[in-house]
């Protein structure tokens, strides 16, 4: 069921103003009946639920007063907000609340969305990866996300910098679906130069949290982020993830809630892909494309419109025999000038020199790891 009112919202937002009320104890009481409902039942109502005497008093004067004693944000300001981003607010006992949040072992009491929170109930199956990536880790990202957009599955991530940021991207490009789940408020985009992707978001399908609107980013706010993107999904792709990895977490959290983990296999050689290799030790599913991941959960398709191949249109047999020799060293997966080097016994200057020709003709990428091929 969707807020159907302001009196509705209201009710949901003072509810999570009390701070006695810990997630625990909201979602007894949203389990049972919607927060307009739980507000107006009699105390054995709140007692049926399991409340203690504490939070049965804390409970009695927001009701009395229409405010928390002492609040954990302003109920009439987080309205405004709602009002003004056309904010969704779902609760556990109705029938709009994502199926697979709502068994995992501790889902949100509420969860805040803005765009289609239909979205929130379709098939989906969640990507993530490093911030820190590489352009071969963005590259299988875009591409990934591109073909499962393709098959009708919609694409969950988490709104980060790198792989989380090319997922939703690449749903986006494919004309499909996509999902943010966020470490903040509703009203509250992390990180800021994401805000133009989270427009695209809300209208290729949703933001969502379960912390409320004005709420900061915090450091402990990721991992409770990271079990929403997994609860949502019937699987979770772990694209390219160092040791240790919050992206680990999240494949984590996946398997504690019975999901499928994937990865996608990397070199030995490239330490951003070594979490994704201990995943595959541990047993979880190699996945080269879009078809591993469906075949993995059972489901069939011909992924029927095919990602095209990203070239640049640059021919490597046009270069000068030096320029071919430093490109015939690189790979996707970024490689040290140093290694180069030696690798190609180019003097530092003329590989300095050569690396801006071939990122000037569009055959190499710099990133934080060394040189790559674009």
């Amino acid at each position: 069921m969707l807020i159907p009112d302001e009196a509705q919202l209201r009710a949901c937002l003072l509810l999570h103003s009390i701070p006695e009320l810990n997630d625990k104890a909201l979602l007894a009481l949203l389990n049972r009946s919607p927060a307009l409902t739980t507000l107006s039942a009699p105390e054995s109502h709140w007692l049926d639920a399991g409340l203690t005497p504490v939070q049965l008093a804390a409970l009695a004067f927001a009701r009395e007063t229409g405010v928390a004693r002492q609040p954990k944000f302003d109920v009439e300001r987080a309205l405004v907000v709602v009002q003004r981003l056309g904010v969704h607010i779902l609760e556990p006992c109705s029938d709009d609340y994502p199926p697979l949040l709502s068994v995992i072992p501790d889902p949100p009491p509420l969860l805040y969305v803005r765009g289609d929170p239909a979205t929130l109930a379709l098939s989906q199956v969640a990507m993530v990866g490093s911030r820190s990536s590489s352009p071969a880790g963005r590259k299988v990202a875009h591409q990934l996300a591109e073909q499962l957009s393709y098959s009708g599955v919609v694409v969950t991530s988490g709104l980060a910098l790198g792989i989380d940021g090319q997922c939703h991207r690449g749903a986006i490009a494919a004309g499909g679906r996509t999902i943010a789940a966020m470490a903040s408020g509703i009203d509250t985009i992390y990180p800021r130069r994401h805000e133009a992707l989270a427009q695209d978001i809300v209208a290729h399908g949703a933001l969502v949290t379960e912390f409320a609107p004005g709420t900061a980013p915090m450091r402990h706010h990721f991992p409770r982020r990271n079990r929403i993107i997994s609860g949502l999904s019937l699987a979770t792709v772990v694209v390219e993830a160092a040791l240790p990895s919050g992206s680990l977490l999240t494949a984590s959290s996946a398997a504690a809630q019975g999901r499928d983990v994937c990865a996608v296999p990397w070199s030995v050689l490239h330490a951003g892909g070594a979490g994704c290799l201990q995943l595959l030790k541990d047993g979880a599913t190699l996945v080269r494309d879009a078809q591993d991941v469906l075949d993995g959960l059972g489901w069939f398709s011909d992924l029927a419109a095919p990602v095209p191949e990203q070239n640049s249109g640059c021919d490597p047999e046009a270069l000068d025999a030096k320029a071919r020799r430093l490109f015939d060293h690189l790979s996707e997966c970024a490689v040290s000038s140093e290694q180069l080097a030696a690798d190609t016994g180019l003097s530092a200057s003329e590989l300095q020199a050569l690396a801006t020709q071939l990122e000037l003709e569009g055959f190499l990428v710099r990133s934080h790891g060394g040189l790559a091929r674009a």
